[in-house]
């Protein structure tokens, strides 16, 4: 399967990176299994989903769930940057 499909590509040392970013360092820094994503693309990604609703329905909003997203540093970066609420209704267990 290319690295592309994953918004991956190969580096110098012929390992894979993710936006610019070697991954084999990142799992011998941090281990593995370890989740890894990349804040450009996900920028991308919301402003496309969410102007395809706001071209028809411009006072569309965008929640994320606590619940089955807990992954701090994407819910940071989408609350920061691009104002999306979130409601918590139940503990994180």
């Amino acid at each position: 399967m290319a690295p592309s499909l994953w918004g991956c590509a190969v580096n110098g040392p012929g390992r894979l990176s993710l936006g610019g970013v070697d991954l084999v360092e990142l799992a011998g820094t941090y281990g593995t299994a370890l989740q890894v994503v990349d804040k450009a693309a996900l920028q991308r990604n919301y402003a496309a989903f969410v102007g395809a609703f706001r071209a028809l329905y411009p006072n569309t909003e965008l929640a994320t769930s606590f619940k089955t997203n807990a992954l701090p540093g994407v819910l940071a970066a989408l609350h920061a940057a691009m104002k999306v609420g979130s409601r918590l209704v139940a503990s994180i267990r």
